[in-house]
């Protein structure tokens, strides 16, 4: 194993792991299904692994800098973490302001104003009668069939359908 090797003075059931991922390393002696303490070193449970281990910090001071030595041991050691779902240096994410790049293409109100006004006025074109009346007469898939040859695209006929089945729908409210 790479990585991996015996410490002379430990027992047989525990192994040092040495991790250098990217210039962080993070000694830590792996102790497997022990929970035994010796009396010189102070050692310090953090956290338990997946596979039933446990992690022991013998020395903090060779493993922490000096700034980070008033934190609780397990918070420093999430902080050092360069692998996992909590990984690296935690940070709060920024509030940003919405980007005017984000708005494009929505209609705006004056738009809005404008279409309706013309609307009202010009009415619909012949094809989209046609098509309001095979809406009407619950033929959609025909509706959405002949929408489609006039304007090209799948995608531009279920938009015109859904305009048409909305003015349907406000002509039925107003009693049309």
């Amino acid at each position: 194993m790479e990585g991996v090797h015996r410490q002379p003075g430990l027992a047989s059931s525990s192994i040092l792991f040495n991790f250098r991922p990217w210039a962080v390393t993070f000694s830590a002696r792996l102790s497997i299904f022990s929970s035994s303490t010796s009396a010189n070193h102070q050692e310090r449970t953090t956290f338990s692994a997946d596979f039933a281990a446990r992690i022991t910090i013998t020395s903090l001071n060779q493993l922490l800098p000096r700034a980070t030595k008033s934190l609780p041991s397990a918070k420093l050691l999430l902080l050092r973490l360069v692998w996992g779902v909590n990984r690296g240096y935690q940070t709060e994410r920024r509030v940003l302001a919405p980007r005017p790049s984000n708005r494009k293409g929505r209609e705006g109100e004056r738009v809005k104003v404008i279409r309706s006004v013309v609307r009202e006025v010009a009415g619909f074109a012949p094809y989209e009668r046609r098509a309001m009346e095979l809406i009407r007469n619950s033929k959609d898939k025909r509706a959405r069939k002949f929408i489609k040859r006039r304007v090209g695209t799948l995608r531009r006929a279920k938009n015109k359908m859904e305009t048409l089945t909305n003015v349907i729908a406000e002509q039925r409210r107003a009693g049309h």
